[in-house]
């Protein structure tokens, strides 16, 4: 068997990123417009001129910043997708995701904010992921955010996409990167659901802390986030019917 060299990978990543653009084309423009919306979102954040005081506005100023990063983390999630690195993807988005529950969850219950764990400080009463899980999206934690645990942590699973079957009861670890319609699609639903659902947070739930430049700017968001949603109920339609993931996911993307 051939063994690879870093070259090869290299040009697996090319290959697959042109597979992903031609069967994923239509995609690439509602990400682009969801991210100028969240961008419009982060740039009409408005403060006191005094520091960040009360519960609240230290939510509002650490939600800004979660927004900030996560735009990003939204970009390097969708390059690592169409380059075939799917488990890696789905990480960072594990990593939105936590970013979206949390600023909801701290939304509703500011007070809690001295609960965040930080890496300097012991807390006596960290406020733990599950709880906050449990708040904005009940049902999600058990079977959904550990899955996703199994491709972020060293685990028994978190190999499974470097495998195939040999045909005869075993497994070969398989040469290179290789081009799944499946798992892209696995992926962008998930950028999907994420992107609808931090559009929907932050414009409905930090409204009071927003300053639009016009009108034009609401319209932008109002029907970015649409097309995301389009994307959302389309994929109901192909399966036939809601899923688990659909069904527990919507009090993110849905309300």
């Amino acid at each position: 068997m051939r063994q690879l060299r870093s070259a090869d990978i290299h040009n697996h990543r090319e290959q697959v990123t042109e597979q992903s653009r031609t069967s994923f084309g239509p995609f690439y423009g509602k990400f682009n417009a969801a991210i100028d919306a969240l961008l419009i979102i982060q740039y009409a954040f408005i403060f006191p001129d005094m520091p960040a005081s009360t519960p609240l506005q230290r939510v509002h100023s650490l939600a800004q910043k979660w927004l900030y990063s996560s735009i990003f983390t939204f970009h390097a999630s969708l390059a690592l997708a169409e380059q075939g690195f799917y488990s890696q993807s789905v990480s960072l988005n594990r990593g939105l995701m936590e970013h979206l529950v949390t600023a909801r969850y701290l939304a509703d219950k500011p007070s809690d904010i001295d609960r965040l764990q930080m890496v300097s400080t012991k807390l006596q009463k960290p406020l733990q992921m599950r709880a906050r899980f449990e708040h904005v999206v009940p049902g999600y934690y058990d079977p959904h955010y550990k899955f996703s645990s199994e491709f972020a942590h060293p685990s028994h699973g978190s190999h499974v996409l470097k495998i195939r079957p040999d045909g005869m009861g075993g497994y070969d670890v398989d040469l290179g990167i290789t081009f799944n319609a499946d798992w892209m699609s696995l992926c962008l639903n998930e950028l999907t659901m994420l992107l609808a659902g931090f559009l929907k947070a932050y414009s409905t739930t930090f409204k009071n802390v927003l300053r639009y430049r016009n009108a034009s700017d609401i319209d932008h968001i109002r029907d970015a986030t649409a097309a995301l949603l389009e994307i959302l109920y389309a994929h109901i339609a192909l399966k036939g019917e809601e899923n688990p993931w659909h069904k527990t996911t919507r009090p993110l993307w849905d309300w």
